[in-house]
C-alpha cells in the first residue's frame, strides 16, 4: 500500500485489522500537513497491542543531498526527504500519537549487507526473517529470542545512519 492511499483521506482497511505495520524509509518523506493523518490511520488499522515498526535516516544532514532544479532554481532533497529524525524526535512524535515505544535506536543497515550471501552465518530469506521477527515480537523483552552475537554487534555499531522504531498500539 502506497503513501498516496494514506494521503487520500484514509487507508482502505478495517479498524484493528493488522498485527504488524511496517513502514520502511517513508516517514521522512511525509509533509507536515499529512503526518498526523498518516499516523492516525496507521494506529486505526493496527490491532490493540499490535506492533508498528519504522525505519528512517538517523539525524540526516539534509544539506548533503540538496540539489537545485535548473528550470526553477528550487532547492530540494535529492531523495525527497522533508524531515529529519533523531531517536528523541521519533519517540516524541510516536508517543504524541499515543503509541507505546518498545525500542528506538540507531544502527547501520549497510552493516548487514556483508551477510547477504553467507547463509551459514545469517539466513535473510523472507521465511527466516518472518519467523525471527514473529518470535522476536512475541517476546520482545526476552533477549534470548534474538540470535546471538551478530544482533548485539549490529545494534552496538558506532556509525548509526539509520533509525528503527518499534512500538505498540
Amino acid at each position: 500500500m502506497g503513501l498516496n492511499s494514506l494521503m487520500g483521506g484514509g487507508v482502505p482497511c478495517d479498524d484493528n485489522q493488522f498485527d504488524l505495520v511496517v513502514c520502511t524509509e517513508c516517514i521522512e518523506h511525509v509533509l507536515d500537513e499529512h503526518i498526523d493523518v498518516m499516523l492516525s490511520e496507521l494506529k486505526r488499522i493496527l490491532k490493540p497491542n499490535g506492533i508498528i515498526l519504522f525505519t528512517t535516516p538517523n539525524e540526516e544532514d539534509m544539506s548533503i543531498n540538496e540539489v537545485c532544479c535548473p528550470e526553477c532554481n528550487t532547492i530540494f532533497h535529492r531523495h525527497g526527504h522533508v524531515r529529519i529524525f533523531s531517536v528523541d524526535s521519533l519517540v516524541n512524535l510516536m508517543e504524541e500519537h499515543k503509541f507505546k515505544t518498545v525500542l528506538c535506536d540507531g544502527t547501520d543497515f549497510a552493516y548487514i549487507q556483508r551477510y547477504l550471501h553467507c547463509p551459514s552465518v545469517l539466513d535473510l530469506s523472507i521465511h527466516q526473517i518472518g519467523g525471527r521477527l514473529k518470535r522476536w515480537m512475541l517476546n520482545i523483552t526476552d533477549k534470548k529470542e534474538i540470535d546471538g552475537n551478530i544482533f548485539h554487534t549490529y545494534i552496538s555499531l558506532n556509525r548509526k545512519p539509520n533509525l528503527f522504531y518499534v512500538g505498540t498500539k
